[in-house]
């Protein structure tokens, strides 16, 4: 069985995670954004992985998938739009370029036989 997707999103996660540990690292304010995120229903860890997950749905059902219809759970839309507005722009260059180099494919090229370059997609 192929188990290459659950190694992506596990590593997905983990890096999330990873931010999540250090997330005034890439909010808008540190120090003050996500400071109560152990008070309210929606982590940094939740925020962006609803971020990165979200189809086509409206966000308010993006939000219900997410968290598998528990009210309990569910935060509000206006919620989930301000703990968006304060994760910063850099901490999605920073997710996306940790995890393109984890999953970097190298091949070489073939010009001429006595000639080999070698090309990557990182």
């Amino acid at each position: 069985m192929n188990d290459y997707p659950t190694k992506v999103k596990e590593k997905l996660n983990s890096i999330i995670k990873d931010m999540d540990d250090h997330h005034w690292l890439f909010t808008k304010n540190p120090g003050h954004d996500f400071s109560r995120q152990h008070l309210g229903k929606l982590s940094f860890f939740d925020t962006m992985r609803i971020l990165i997950g979200m189809g086509k749905g409206n966000t308010a059902d993006e939000i219900m998938d997410y968290f598998d219809l528990d009210p309990v759970l569910i935060p509000s839309q206006s919620a989930f739009i301000q703990r968006r507005s304060q994760i910063s722009l850099s901490a999605f260059e920073y997710l996306f370029s940790e995890f393109s180099l984890d999953f970097c494919v190298r091949n070489p090229i073939y010009i001429n036989p006595f000639l080999r370059i070698s090309s990557s997609i990182c």
